[in-house]
């Protein structure tokens, strides 16, 4: 099981905790009180960061490594299915956009998304940056690395950056 809590900055009490699935997602903060996590379970939740109250948990299908992220209104997370999956702040299914297809299946997302220029990009397990449209989940191009991309990319004047591990 994984846990999310919520501390006193200066003296570190705890206010509040939440019992969910594995978890080594950094949790996301959307305003005063909107705090967003996802698990290993495949499940994303939204609660009051004020007081801890569970919100709703949405299920997608694969275990989700990376941390939510968000632009306009919308969350954007990858999972280990092979998935983007775009939901309302709510918590509602926008769209689902898998990874191209390779010999033995689809690479996974493992990364935290970046969102700029309208466009949602992310690394994968198959070794390639994809760039999906964020409004439309269509997958608009893909670059290979020739190494996994574990981290998450950085978007800056026109550029995407993003580490990958090679192994020669």
């Amino acid at each position: 099981t994984g846990l999310i809590a919520a501390f006193s900055a200066g003296r570190g009490k705890l206010h509040w905790s939440h019992t969910i699935g594995p978890s080594e997602s950094s949790p996301l903060l959307i305003g005063r009180d909107n705090l967003y996590v996802a698990d290993w379970n495949g499940d994303i939740w939204a609660f009051d960061a004020d007081n801890g109250r569970a919100l709703w948990r949405r299920h997608v299908g694969g275990a989700l490594k990376g941390a939510v992220a968000s632009a306009g209104g919308r969350l954007y997370i990858g999972s280990y299915d092979g998935h983007l999956y775009c939901l309302t702040l709510a918590g509602k299914g926008v769209w689902r956009e898998a990874s191209q297809p390779r010999l033995g299946g689809h690479g996974r997302f493992y990364s935290t998304p970046a969102v700029a220029y309208g466009r949602v990009y992310i690394g994968s397990t198959d070794g390639k940056v994809y760039s999906y449209g964020a409004a439309s989940g269509r997958l608009i191009w893909s670059s290979s690395t020739g190494g996994y991309v574990y981290a998450s990319p950085a978007v800056w004047n026109d550029r995407v950056f993003a580490g990958s591990s090679f192994f020669p």
